[in-house]
């Protein structure tokens, strides 16, 4: 049998654990614009809980706690910005549903979104039925918003 390094055997425990966590039916929500915010509220907190903070600080941390069905991101976040708490999570875990949110909607922004790893890229502001689609296609999220 081949002798696995402690970091090899750290990291085997932390996918076996990822694997046996299901996913909270919720909703991530990172952005520091309250209209952003109260808007994707007002068009989706019927249809899913949604858990809201303000900056990237923390956000990492909270995915791990509740391994959220989808996170939404933005890109300019205090603290520390939206890629590279993106990056953190795939890294934790590569099939997380993250969409990323930005007002500053360049192609270099869009392919980084892909590049990195995230489902979508949504502009701001956006059209509820593009919010809700993207909630629609995510494969963790266990109920539909049929009603554009």
């Amino acid at each position: 049998m081949q002798d696995v390094s402690a970091d090899q055997q750290a990291t085997l425990n932390d996918a076996q654990m990822l694997q046996n966590k299901p996913r909270a039916q919720k909703i991530l929500l990172a952005d520091d614009d309250l209209f952003i915010r109260s808007l994707i509220k007002k068009i989706i907190g019927n249809h899913v809980e949604i858990e809201v903070m303000t900056d990237g600080k923390g956000v990492v941390d909270q995915y791990r706690r509740y391994r959220h069905a989808m996170v939404l991101l933005d890109i300019h976040l205090p603290s520390t910005p939206g890629f590279k708490v993106a990056e953190e999570i795939l890294g934790y875990d590569p099939e997380a549903h993250i969409v990323m949110l930005s007002s500053d909607s360049t192609r270099e922004n869009v392919l980084k979104t892909k590049k990195i790893g995230a489902k979508s890229f949504i502009g701001k502001p956006f059209h509820k039925v593009k919010l809700m689609r993207l909630m629609d296609e995510c494969p963790y999220l266990r109920y539909s918003c049929y009603k554009y």
